[in-house]
């Protein structure tokens, strides 16, 4: 007996997973929060820049560009934030020192 496994098929079914993974994941792990900007920096490797902040109780996000939120001005928002000010913030993401994850920011909703 054999089995004609269609390469086509199982690619789209991969892209499919994954796209749709991503996807849970960001909607499960999206909430709004208040944060006070401590310090932000930026981190550069491999020719790319990291956009980074971290807040009053050091919890550290990142501000990226992001193909899933139509998003290509995360060096704008980052300029925008200033030290000891108050935001309110939309994020995603799960903040894991052991495996270097943290949040990423969506959008800057509001500065109350």
């Amino acid at each position: 007996m054999e089995i004609n496994i269609n390469l086509n098929l199982l690619l789209s079914i991969g892209l499919y997973l994954i796209v749709v993974s991503q996807a849970l994941y960001i909607w499960t792990t999206r909430k709004e929060k208040n944060i006070v900007v401590k310090q932000k920096f930026t981190i550069t490797s491999w020719g790319f820049t990291r956009y980074i902040i971290i807040d009053s109780n050091s919890q550290i996000y990142e501000i990226a560009n992001s193909i899933w939120f139509i998003k290509q001005d995360a060096i704008n928002d980052w300029v925008k934030l200033k030290i000891n000010k108050k935001y309110k913030i939309c994020c995603y993401g799960i903040t894991s020192r052991s495996i270097g994850t943290k949040e990423q920011i969506i959008d800057i909703l509001s500065n109350p």
